[in-house]
Protein backbone atom coordinates (compact mmCIF):
# COMPACT_ATOMS: atom_id res chain seq x y z
CA UNK A 1 0.00 0.00 0.00
CA UNK A 2 1.13 3.38 -0.91
CA UNK A 3 -0.08 6.99 1.14
CA UNK A 4 -0.03 10.11 -0.58
CA UNK A 5 0.26 12.84 2.06
CA UNK A 6 -3.12 13.90 3.49
CA UNK A 7 -4.45 10.70 3.95
CA UNK A 8 -3.13 10.03 6.88
CA UNK A 9 -4.28 12.47 10.55
CA UNK A 10 -0.96 12.39 11.42
CA UNK A 11 -2.40 13.74 14.97
CA UNK A 12 -3.36 9.96 14.99
CA UNK A 13 -0.24 8.48 15.05
CA UNK A 14 1.18 5.87 15.61
CA UNK A 15 -1.56 4.67 17.90
CA UNK A 16 -4.43 5.24 16.67
CA UNK A 17 -3.66 4.12 12.70
CA UNK A 18 -4.39 0.75 11.68
CA UNK A 19 -1.25 -1.69 12.25
CA UNK A 20 -1.23 -2.49 8.60
CA UNK A 21 -0.56 0.78 7.27
CA UNK A 22 2.38 2.01 9.76
CA UNK A 23 5.35 0.89 8.30
CA UNK A 24 4.24 2.90 5.15
CA UNK A 25 4.13 6.01 7.00
CA UNK A 26 8.11 6.32 7.06
CA UNK A 27 7.28 6.38 2.84
CA UNK A 28 5.06 9.83 2.80
CA UNK A 29 7.57 12.23 4.90
CA UNK A 30 11.12 12.70 3.79
CA UNK A 31 13.79 12.15 6.56
CA UNK A 32 14.60 15.88 6.58
CA UNK A 33 10.95 16.42 7.83
CA UNK A 34 11.19 13.55 10.49
CA UNK A 35 14.14 14.89 11.81
CA UNK A 36 12.37 18.27 12.83
CA UNK A 37 9.45 16.67 14.51
CA UNK A 38 11.73 14.97 16.40
CA UNK A 39 13.91 17.82 17.14
CA UNK A 40 11.06 19.60 18.29
CA UNK A 41 9.92 16.56 20.51
CA UNK A 42 10.35 17.25 24.45
CA UNK A 43 11.57 14.90 26.84
CA UNK A 44 9.15 13.06 29.00
CA UNK A 45 11.30 14.40 31.59
CA UNK A 46 11.18 17.93 31.27
CA UNK A 47 9.92 20.07 34.32
CA UNK A 48 6.52 21.58 33.67
CA UNK A 49 6.27 25.32 32.47
CA UNK A 50 4.60 27.96 34.33
CA UNK A 51 5.16 26.84 37.83
CA UNK A 52 7.88 25.36 40.07
CA UNK A 53 11.36 26.12 38.88
CA UNK A 54 10.01 28.50 35.65
CA UNK A 55 9.86 31.17 38.45
CA UNK A 56 13.31 30.46 39.95
CA UNK A 57 14.42 31.14 35.93
CA UNK A 58 12.91 34.13 35.73
CA UNK A 59 14.35 35.74 38.62
CA UNK A 60 17.57 34.97 37.04
CA UNK A 61 16.43 36.66 34.28
CA UNK A 62 15.78 39.64 36.55
CA UNK A 63 19.38 39.50 37.79
CA UNK A 64 20.89 38.86 34.25
CA UNK A 65 18.80 42.24 33.20
CA UNK A 66 20.10 43.78 36.83
CA UNK A 67 23.67 43.50 36.18
CA UNK A 68 23.38 44.18 32.47
CA UNK A 69 20.89 47.06 31.43
CA UNK A 70 20.28 47.86 35.14
CA UNK A 71 23.33 49.29 35.04
CA UNK A 72 23.43 50.87 31.55
CA UNK A 73 20.97 52.61 32.35
CA UNK A 74 22.58 54.62 34.99
CA UNK A 75 24.81 55.61 32.86
CA UNK A 76 23.36 59.30 32.43
CA UNK A 77 24.57 60.01 35.95
CA UNK A 78 28.09 59.60 34.78
CA UNK A 79 27.28 61.28 31.66
CA UNK A 80 26.28 64.23 34.22
CA UNK A 81 30.01 64.03 36.04
CA UNK A 82 31.49 63.74 32.89
CA UNK A 83 30.27 67.12 31.41
CA UNK A 84 30.01 68.83 34.33
CA UNK A 85 33.62 68.48 34.75
CA UNK A 86 35.30 67.70 30.98
CA UNK A 87 38.79 66.89 32.32
CA UNK A 88 40.04 66.53 29.26
CA UNK A 89 38.14 69.88 27.94
CA UNK A 90 36.99 67.74 25.19
CA UNK A 91 33.30 67.97 22.78
CA UNK A 92 30.93 66.66 24.83
CA UNK A 93 30.01 64.15 22.10
CA UNK A 94 33.02 62.39 22.90
CA UNK A 95 31.36 61.57 26.46
CA UNK A 96 27.65 60.41 25.05
CA UNK A 97 30.03 57.89 22.19
CA UNK A 98 31.03 55.89 26.05
CA UNK A 99 27.02 55.45 26.07
CA UNK A 100 26.73 54.54 22.56
CA UNK A 101 29.77 51.85 22.56
CA UNK A 102 27.79 50.10 25.44
CA UNK A 103 24.43 49.69 23.66
CA UNK A 104 26.20 48.76 19.96
CA UNK A 105 28.58 46.27 21.77
CA UNK A 106 26.16 44.77 23.49
CA UNK A 107 23.70 44.69 20.53
CA UNK A 108 25.81 43.26 17.35
CA UNK A 109 27.71 40.62 18.96
CA UNK A 110 24.00 39.16 19.89
CA UNK A 111 24.27 36.22 17.02
CA UNK A 112 27.76 35.55 18.32
CA UNK A 113 26.42 35.68 22.10
CA UNK A 114 23.85 32.82 20.69
CA UNK A 115 26.20 30.79 19.09
CA UNK A 116 28.37 30.48 22.47
CA UNK A 117 25.36 29.59 24.48
CA UNK A 118 24.47 26.90 22.51
CA UNK A 119 27.85 25.12 21.95
CA UNK A 120 29.04 25.76 25.81
CA UNK A 121 26.22 26.47 27.22
CA UNK A 122 25.03 29.53 30.03
CA UNK A 123 26.86 29.25 32.94
CA UNK A 124 30.00 29.09 31.07
CA UNK A 125 29.77 31.74 29.01
CA UNK A 126 28.29 33.80 31.48
CA UNK A 127 31.43 33.25 33.76
CA UNK A 128 33.46 34.72 31.22
CA UNK A 129 31.42 37.28 30.46
CA UNK A 130 31.13 38.50 34.15
CA UNK A 131 34.59 38.37 34.12
CA UNK A 132 34.90 40.39 31.33
CA UNK A 133 32.08 43.08 32.57
CA UNK A 134 33.61 43.58 36.07
CA UNK A 135 36.79 43.57 34.22
CA UNK A 136 36.23 46.58 32.29
CA UNK A 137 34.54 48.63 35.30
CA UNK A 138 37.82 48.30 37.34
CA UNK A 139 39.76 49.33 34.36
CA UNK A 140 37.49 52.19 33.51
CA UNK A 141 38.33 53.45 37.59
CA UNK A 142 41.67 53.43 36.45
CA UNK A 143 41.90 55.61 33.34
CA UNK A 144 43.02 58.68 32.55
CA UNK A 145 42.38 58.96 29.01
CA UNK A 146 39.09 59.21 27.18
CA UNK A 147 40.10 56.40 24.89
CA UNK A 148 40.99 54.19 27.61
CA UNK A 149 37.15 54.75 28.43
CA UNK A 150 35.94 53.92 25.42
CA UNK A 151 37.86 50.26 25.31
CA UNK A 152 36.92 49.66 29.11
CA UNK A 153 33.66 51.65 30.39
CA UNK A 154 32.79 51.00 26.53
CA UNK A 155 33.51 48.81 24.57
CA UNK A 156 34.78 45.92 26.94
CA UNK A 157 31.87 46.43 29.16
CA UNK A 158 29.00 46.08 26.91
CA UNK A 159 31.13 43.69 24.58
CA UNK A 160 31.02 41.15 27.69
CA UNK A 161 27.26 41.92 28.66
CA UNK A 162 25.71 40.47 26.11
CA UNK A 163 27.09 37.18 26.51
CA UNK A 164 24.79 37.03 29.84
CA UNK A 165 21.80 39.75 28.69
CA UNK A 166 21.37 37.80 24.94
CA UNK A 167 21.36 33.60 26.34
CA UNK A 168 19.31 34.61 29.85
CA UNK A 169 16.34 36.48 27.47
CA UNK A 170 16.33 33.49 25.61
CA UNK A 171 15.92 30.53 28.47
CA UNK A 172 13.27 32.26 29.95
CA UNK A 173 10.20 31.98 27.21
CA UNK A 174 11.25 28.08 27.01
CA UNK A 175 9.69 27.95 30.97
CA UNK A 176 6.30 29.83 29.46
CA UNK A 177 3.65 29.42 27.74
CA UNK A 178 0.13 30.85 29.58
CA UNK A 179 2.43 33.37 31.60
CA UNK A 180 4.91 34.01 28.97
CA UNK A 181 4.90 37.50 29.47
CA UNK A 182 4.65 37.66 33.20
CA UNK A 183 8.01 35.51 33.06
CA UNK A 184 9.06 37.70 30.61
CA UNK A 185 7.99 41.01 32.50
CA UNK A 186 9.50 39.43 35.69
CA UNK A 187 12.76 39.51 33.93
CA UNK A 188 12.54 43.11 32.79
CA UNK A 189 12.06 44.36 36.00
CA UNK A 190 15.79 43.88 36.46
CA UNK A 191 16.63 46.82 34.59
CA UNK A 192 14.57 48.54 36.68
CA UNK A 193 15.71 47.37 40.04
CA UNK A 194 19.51 47.76 39.04
CA UNK A 195 18.46 51.65 37.43
CA UNK A 196 17.30 52.38 41.07
CA UNK A 197 20.29 50.79 42.85
CA UNK A 198 22.86 52.26 40.40
CA UNK A 199 21.41 55.64 39.97
CA UNK A 200 21.46 56.49 43.46
CA UNK A 201 24.24 55.03 44.62
CA UNK A 202 26.49 56.20 41.48
CA UNK A 203 25.85 59.69 42.59
CA UNK A 204 26.46 59.39 45.65
CA UNK A 205 30.16 57.78 45.79
CA UNK A 206 30.93 60.22 43.21
CA UNK A 207 30.06 63.07 45.49
CA UNK A 208 32.08 60.86 48.32
CA UNK A 209 34.69 58.85 47.22
CA UNK A 210 34.89 59.80 43.36
CA UNK A 211 34.16 58.51 40.16
CA UNK A 212 37.20 55.89 40.47
CA UNK A 213 34.80 54.43 43.21
CA UNK A 214 31.77 54.68 41.61
CA UNK A 215 32.96 52.36 38.84
CA UNK A 216 34.67 49.95 41.08
CA UNK A 217 31.30 49.39 43.24
CA UNK A 218 29.57 48.76 39.90
CA UNK A 219 31.70 46.42 38.23
CA UNK A 220 31.78 44.30 41.49
CA UNK A 221 27.90 44.60 42.04
CA UNK A 222 26.73 44.18 38.63
CA UNK A 223 29.50 40.98 38.73
CA UNK A 224 27.80 39.37 42.04
CA UNK A 225 24.59 39.35 40.39
CA UNK A 226 25.82 37.85 37.15
CA UNK A 227 27.31 35.55 38.84
CA UNK A 228 24.21 34.85 41.08
CA UNK A 229 21.99 34.61 37.24
CA UNK A 230 24.66 32.31 35.97
CA UNK A 231 24.29 29.50 39.09
CA UNK A 232 20.61 29.65 39.72
CA UNK A 233 19.49 29.81 35.94
CA UNK A 234 18.98 26.23 34.10
CA UNK A 235 18.07 24.88 30.25
CA UNK A 236 14.35 23.38 30.91
CA UNK A 237 15.47 21.17 27.58
CA UNK A 238 19.24 20.72 26.89
CA UNK A 239 20.34 22.75 23.90
CA UNK A 240 21.02 19.75 21.50
CA UNK A 241 24.81 20.35 20.55
CA UNK A 242 25.31 20.65 16.99
CA UNK A 243 28.15 21.41 14.22
CA UNK A 244 29.13 25.14 14.57
CA UNK A 245 28.48 25.70 10.93
CA UNK A 246 24.74 24.20 11.45
CA UNK A 247 24.59 26.78 14.41
CA UNK A 248 26.01 29.63 12.67
CA UNK A 249 23.28 29.02 9.69
CA UNK A 250 20.38 28.56 12.57
CA UNK A 251 21.51 31.83 14.12
CA UNK A 252 22.16 34.16 11.01
CA UNK A 253 19.07 32.95 9.17
CA UNK A 254 17.63 36.01 8.92
CA UNK A 255 14.76 34.71 6.38
CA UNK A 256 12.48 34.92 9.29
CA UNK A 257 12.44 38.64 8.47
CA UNK A 258 10.18 37.84 5.21
CA UNK A 259 7.09 39.12 5.42
CA UNK A 260 5.67 42.90 6.17
CA UNK A 261 4.10 41.72 9.79
CA UNK A 262 8.25 40.73 10.78
CA UNK A 263 9.54 43.96 9.44
CA UNK A 264 7.00 46.27 11.00
CA UNK A 265 8.37 44.51 14.50
CA UNK A 266 11.66 44.60 13.74
CA UNK A 267 11.12 48.71 13.01
CA UNK A 268 8.30 48.56 16.32
CA UNK A 269 11.91 47.51 18.12
CA UNK A 270 14.36 49.83 16.48
CA UNK A 271 12.24 53.01 16.74
CA UNK A 272 11.67 52.32 20.18
CA UNK A 273 15.46 52.10 21.68
CA UNK A 274 15.63 55.52 19.80
CA UNK A 275 12.63 56.68 21.74
CA UNK A 276 14.10 55.07 25.28
CA UNK A 277 17.60 55.95 24.05
CA UNK A 278 16.63 59.96 23.73
CA UNK A 279 14.92 60.15 27.09
CA UNK A 280 17.66 58.48 29.32
CA UNK A 281 20.58 59.92 27.91
CA UNK A 282 18.62 63.61 27.90
CA UNK A 283 16.38 63.59 31.17
CA UNK A 284 19.04 64.09 33.76
CA UNK A 285 21.20 67.33 31.56
CA UNK A 286 17.38 68.32 31.27
CA UNK A 287 16.65 68.37 34.71
CA UNK A 288 19.95 70.28 35.19
CA UNK A 289 19.27 72.76 32.22
CA UNK A 290 16.27 73.38 34.25
CA UNK A 291 17.50 74.13 37.53
CA UNK A 292 17.58 70.98 39.36
CA UNK A 293 20.86 69.68 41.29
CA UNK A 294 23.04 66.99 40.51
CA UNK A 295 21.46 64.72 43.04
CA UNK A 296 18.04 65.83 41.72
CA UNK A 297 19.19 64.63 38.48
CA UNK A 298 19.77 61.31 39.74
CA UNK A 299 16.72 60.85 41.91
CA UNK A 300 14.79 61.12 38.38
CA UNK A 301 16.94 58.73 36.87
CA UNK A 302 15.95 56.80 39.81
CA UNK A 303 12.53 57.32 39.62
CA UNK A 304 12.20 55.85 36.46
CA UNK A 305 13.71 52.89 36.91
CA UNK A 306 11.72 52.25 40.25
CA UNK A 307 8.53 52.51 37.93
CA UNK A 308 9.92 50.26 35.70
CA UNK A 309 10.75 47.74 38.21
CA UNK A 310 6.38 48.20 39.59
CA UNK A 311 5.62 48.57 35.45
CA UNK A 312 7.50 45.94 33.71
CA UNK A 313 6.22 43.18 35.47
CA UNK A 314 2.51 44.43 35.56
CA UNK A 315 3.07 44.86 31.64
CA UNK A 316 3.56 40.71 31.58
CA UNK A 317 0.66 40.23 33.78
CA UNK A 318 -2.14 42.91 31.56
CA UNK A 319 -0.72 41.96 28.39
CA UNK A 320 -1.10 38.07 29.03
CA UNK A 321 -4.88 39.27 30.40
CA UNK A 322 -5.52 41.49 27.33
CA UNK A 323 -3.78 40.61 24.65
CA UNK A 324 0.17 40.80 24.16
CA UNK A 325 -0.48 42.55 20.62
CA UNK A 326 -3.12 44.51 21.99
CA UNK A 327 -1.73 45.79 25.03
CA UNK A 328 1.30 46.76 23.38
CA UNK A 329 -0.22 48.83 21.13
CA UNK A 330 -1.98 50.50 23.63
CA UNK A 331 1.93 50.88 25.69
CA UNK A 332 3.21 52.82 22.04
CA UNK A 333 0.71 54.98 22.21
CA UNK A 334 0.49 56.09 26.20
CA UNK A 335 4.47 56.46 25.68
CA UNK A 336 4.00 58.59 22.28
CA UNK A 337 1.39 60.90 24.41
CA UNK A 338 3.82 61.33 27.22
CA UNK A 339 6.86 62.01 25.59
CA UNK A 340 5.28 64.59 23.02
CA UNK A 341 3.00 66.32 25.80
CA UNK A 342 4.01 65.96 29.09
CA UNK A 343 7.86 66.25 29.24
CA UNK A 344 8.30 69.85 26.90
CA UNK A 345 5.98 70.47 29.54
CA UNK A 346 7.85 69.56 32.94
CA UNK A 347 9.98 72.32 33.92
CA UNK A 348 10.40 71.52 38.14
CA UNK A 349 11.45 68.87 39.78
CA UNK A 350 8.06 67.87 41.31
CA UNK A 351 6.68 68.16 37.59
CA UNK A 352 9.67 66.18 35.82
CA UNK A 353 9.48 63.66 38.77
CA UNK A 354 5.62 63.00 38.00
CA UNK A 355 6.67 62.51 34.07
CA UNK A 356 9.60 60.22 35.28
CA UNK A 357 6.66 58.27 36.91
CA UNK A 358 4.27 57.60 33.95
CA UNK A 359 6.92 57.35 31.40
CA UNK A 360 8.48 54.75 33.40
CA UNK A 361 5.67 52.47 34.19
CA UNK A 362 5.10 51.86 30.56
CA UNK A 363 9.05 51.64 29.23
CA UNK A 364 10.80 49.21 27.95
CA UNK A 365 8.34 47.02 26.64
CA UNK A 366 10.43 46.06 23.64
CA UNK A 367 12.77 44.10 25.36
CA UNK A 368 9.54 42.54 27.50
CA UNK A 369 7.53 41.95 24.57
CA UNK A 370 9.58 41.02 21.70
CA UNK A 371 9.92 37.25 21.88
CA UNK A 372 6.19 37.33 22.77
CA UNK A 373 5.06 39.01 19.71
CA UNK A 374 6.95 37.42 17.33
CA UNK A 375 5.82 34.33 18.59
CA UNK A 376 1.74 35.53 18.27
CA UNK A 377 3.21 36.65 14.52
CA UNK A 378 4.98 33.28 13.15
CA UNK A 379 3.34 30.83 15.78
CA UNK A 380 6.84 28.95 15.37
CA UNK A 381 9.25 28.76 18.16
CA UNK A 382 12.18 28.47 15.64
CA UNK A 383 11.75 31.89 15.09
CA UNK A 384 13.31 33.36 18.38
CA UNK A 385 16.85 32.89 17.90
CA UNK A 386 17.71 33.95 14.79
CA UNK A 387 14.95 36.64 15.07
CA UNK A 388 16.47 38.05 18.40
CA UNK A 389 19.55 37.70 16.90
CA UNK A 390 18.73 40.04 14.10
CA UNK A 391 16.37 42.06 15.65
CA UNK A 392 19.22 42.92 18.39
CA UNK A 393 21.96 43.73 15.05
CA UNK A 394 19.30 46.01 13.39
CA UNK A 395 18.95 48.11 16.38
CA UNK A 396 22.76 48.44 17.03
CA UNK A 397 23.53 51.39 14.54
CA UNK A 398 20.68 53.37 16.41
CA UNK A 399 22.19 52.48 19.72
CA UNK A 400 25.35 53.99 18.51
CA UNK A 401 23.58 56.42 17.14
CA UNK A 402 21.04 57.76 19.58
CA UNK A 403 23.38 59.42 22.69
CA UNK A 404 25.19 61.41 20.06
CA UNK A 405 22.55 62.39 17.98
CA UNK A 406 20.59 63.52 20.70
CA UNK A 407 23.65 65.58 22.01
CA UNK A 408 24.21 67.17 18.84
CA UNK A 409 20.32 68.54 18.15
CA UNK A 410 20.57 69.88 21.95
CA UNK A 411 23.76 71.99 20.30
CA UNK A 412 22.17 72.72 17.43
CA UNK A 413 18.57 74.32 18.07
CA UNK A 414 19.87 75.21 21.85
CA UNK A 415 16.76 73.92 23.06
CA UNK A 416 15.66 70.11 24.39
CA UNK A 417 12.11 70.41 22.40
CA UNK A 418 13.19 68.88 18.74
CA UNK A 419 15.25 66.11 21.16
CA UNK A 420 12.04 65.08 23.01
CA UNK A 421 9.43 65.13 19.79
CA UNK A 422 11.83 63.16 18.45
CA UNK A 423 11.60 60.44 21.16
CA UNK A 424 8.09 60.83 21.36
CA UNK A 425 7.53 60.21 17.40
CA UNK A 426 9.30 57.30 17.48
CA UNK A 427 7.13 55.38 19.70
CA UNK A 428 4.53 56.84 17.67
CA UNK A 429 6.33 54.66 14.50
CA UNK A 430 5.80 52.12 16.42
CA UNK A 431 2.58 52.19 17.23
CA UNK A 432 1.95 52.05 13.29
CA UNK A 433 4.11 49.08 13.01
CA UNK A 434 1.81 47.14 15.74
CA UNK A 435 -1.66 48.16 13.92
CA UNK A 436 0.26 46.28 10.83
CA UNK A 437 1.21 43.29 12.97
CA UNK A 438 -2.26 43.39 14.38
CA UNK A 439 -4.07 43.29 11.19
CA UNK A 440 -1.95 40.50 9.98
CA UNK A 441 -2.83 37.95 12.73
CA UNK A 442 -6.07 39.18 12.56
CA UNK A 443 -6.30 37.94 8.99
CA UNK A 444 -4.44 34.92 9.41
CA UNK A 445 -6.20 33.05 12.34
CA UNK A 446 -9.43 34.68 10.59
CA UNK A 447 -10.53 36.58 13.96
CA UNK A 448 -12.83 39.37 15.25
CA UNK A 449 -11.35 42.84 15.04
CA UNK A 450 -11.84 43.17 19.36
CA UNK A 451 -10.22 39.83 19.89
CA UNK A 452 -7.98 39.25 22.39
CA UNK A 453 -4.67 38.88 20.87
Amino acid sequence: MTLEKGDVDITKFPHEIDDGITDSVTEVFDSSELEEVEGDAEPLNAPPKDKGYAWVVAVAGLLGQLCTWGCFSSYGVFLSYYLSTNPENVSPYNYTLIAGLIFFSCAVLAPVSLIAYRRFGFRWVAAGAVVGQTGGYLMASWSTKLWQLYLTQGVLVGASAVFIYIPITSIVPTWFEKYLATGQGITGAGIGTGGIIFSLTINVMIEKYGVGWALRMVGMVSGFAGALAALISRERVPTKRVPLKQDIKEVFDFRVFNSVPMYALLAWYCTGFIGSNMLLNTLPTYGIDQGLSPKQASILSATINAAQLIGRPLIGVLADHLGRVNFSIFLNGYLTIVMCVMWPLSHSFGVLLGFAILIGLGFGAMSTMMPSLMLETTGDRRVLVPGWAGCNMASSIFQLTTPTAAMGIRNATHSFIVSQEIGGVSFGIGFLGLLIVRWYIIKRKNLGMWSKI
